[in-house]
């Protein structure tokens, strides 16, 4: 059976993207402080299925993203004073009472701890350790009373080149391009719960290799990436799902 991380399209969640010039070079875990090429609108469909959605991109005075909203749902970002995120809320537009999906995020020295709500209770779902770059070198994921932990390995350009699992449960290398990778500047709290660990670094990933535990072998999975005259990355697909980008 394949197992590797699969980008997050919950409920068509759009997926964002905002670039800064080639002189940028700032933590991943930090906020844009710079002004950024404004992403208006992104369009996400599934292969094989009628439906897809296309969003829009809120920010503030800032570049700070703030929200994303979509045909039937919304999403909070909210920031505390040091522009750390610290929640990120999703409902749906017609019933905002009711919570989708919310998780905190707590900041310990070099930790992120990261709390999902469940039956109006907020547990804890994992910690990342994070690197002097503000990278995360390890997570520990709490599932059930067990702990997994998954380990990290970059490049020169902070590109996530490796990540694999202790219990074998997931073993992953990421190829790039050299283009620039529209995720990087985004906070890292919330490139991770757009598309899991699959867009950090600099550049953009075209394969993952990925053990296949069903047959005891690598296998590669390709995307289909497209740019504009500046480079920026204008659509992406793989064998799952196509995602366009408009400036």
């Amino acid at each position: 059976m394949m197992k590797f991380s699969k980008l997050i399209l919950v409920s068509f969640l759009i997926l964002l993207t905002s670039c800064s010039n080639d002189n940028s070079d700032i933590a991943v875990n930090n906020s844009p402080i710079e002004p950024v090429l404004r992403l208006k609108k992104i369009s996400t469909s599934v292969k094989g299925y009628s439906v897809g959605s296309t969003g829009e991109i809120k920010y503030d005075s800032n570049d700070k993203i703030i929200q994303i909203i979509s045909s039937s749902m919304k999403t909070d970002i909210i920031y505390d004073s040091q522009n750390r995120i610290v929640q990120i809320n999703s409902y749906y537009i017609d019933n905002p009472s009711v919570l989708i999906s919310s998780k905190k995020y707590e900041y310990i020295a070099d930790k992120i701890i990261i709390s999902h709500l469940y039956s109006g209770i907020y547990t804890e779902v994992m910690t990342l350790f994070l690197n002097n770059l503000g990278l995360p070198v390890k997570c520990n994921h709490n599932i059930g009373n067990n702990v997994i932990e998954s380990y990290f390995e970059y490049d020169n350009n902070m590109n996530l080149i490796h990540h694999y699992y202790n219990n074998g449960y997931q073993n992953n290398y990421y190829s790039y391009d050299n283009k620039k990778n529209p995720y990087y500047l985004f906070p890292l709290v919330l490139n991770i719960y757009l598309n899991e660990f699959n867009q950090i670094g600099k550049n953009n990933v075209n394969s993952i290799k990925y053990f296949d535990d069903t047959v005891n072998q690598f296998k590669t999975i390709n995307h289909l990436l497209e740019y504009n005259s500046n480079d920026y990355l204008t659509r992406f697909e793989n064998y799952q799902s196509i995602i366009q980008f408009y400036y």
